[in-house]
């Protein structure tokens, strides 16, 4: 351009390279050139350029995982197992104390025996009518039904009740109506060991401080002034006087057992 400037103007029509400046010019001033968005597209390359070259050199840092390969069944650790055991049979004595703990919540509960109750002599005519006891149950009593203690108890409980309510049914014999603390419920069960046994049964069922109450309260019921109220002076005095006091002579053993 600088030499076809250096051209007189008269001159220039017959420059040989005029042809080729105008067409030069003529390209030049017909293309556009957008500098902006070529410099964002190399700027993008760089960044697609640097991006890449990090990906690459991060794959190469990178550990690559081992292959797990399988050991030959001779060098492989052998698996442990636990086994369970299978429990010994029980021993007599393991089964009795098993049996105690099942019957009692608390461990220094003490079941009384027949032979802790102190027994009185016997005369003549208690012992006939003990006899007479004796054989009117081997009549009567032929067959022996298992009853739950609580539901023995709860028919002995109400029959109490009735008679604290209403008193004794002239119609009935007294000896029928006395709610006797046995599990059958009948006079002729009406012995020290079948008491006793009826009074513990009642006892596993409850705890300490119920079995205070309950057992306070037997003692009153059987009291020999109770029983003359209750049933009669004259059925106190007569045959079942003995029985009656034997009752009241458990019930206050097991009242203080169950108040120490």
């Amino acid at each position: 351009m600088s030499r076809l400037n250096s051209v007189p103007l008269e001159q220039r029509a017959d420059h040989p390279r005029l042809e080729e400046a105008v067409t030069l010019l003529l390209c030049h001033q017909h293309k556009h050139t957008d500098f902006d968005k070529e410099l964002e597209d190399a700027s993008q390359k760089f960044r697609d350029a640097a991006e890449a070259a990090k990906e690459e050199k991060a794959a190469r840092i990178k550990p690559e995982k081992p292959v797990p390969q399988k050991l030959p069944s001779i060098l492989r650790k052998p698996t442990v197992q636990f086994v369970t055991p299978v429990p010994l049979p029980a021993t007599r004595r393991g089964a009795e104390l098993a049996e105690g703990s099942a019957a009692n919540s608390e461990g220094s509960r003490r079941r009384l025996q027949a032979s802790d109750i102190p027994s009185e002599p016997e005369s003549e005519s208690e012992s006939e009518s003990e006899s007479e006891s004796s054989s009117e149950s081997d009549s009567d009593d032929v067959k022996v039904v298992e009853i739950h203690p609580l539901e023995a108890w709860e028919h002995y409980n109400s029959k109490w009740k009735t008679i604290d309510k209403s008193g004794l049914e002239e119609a009935h014999p007294v000896v029928w109506q006395v709610p006797w603390p046995v599990t059958s419920g009948k006079h002729w069960h009406a012995h020290k060991e079948e008491v006793v046994r009826f009074f513990n049964n009642i006892a596993d069922e409850h705890d300490k401080a119920s079995c205070m109450a309950i057992f306070l309260h037997e003692r009153m019921r059987w009291s020999s002034r109770n029983a003359k109220d209750k049933f009669g002076r004259m059925f106190y005095q007569g045959t079942w006087k003995k029985v009656i006091r034997m009752i009241s002579s458990v019930a206050k053993e097991f009242e203080e057992l169950y108040s120490e």
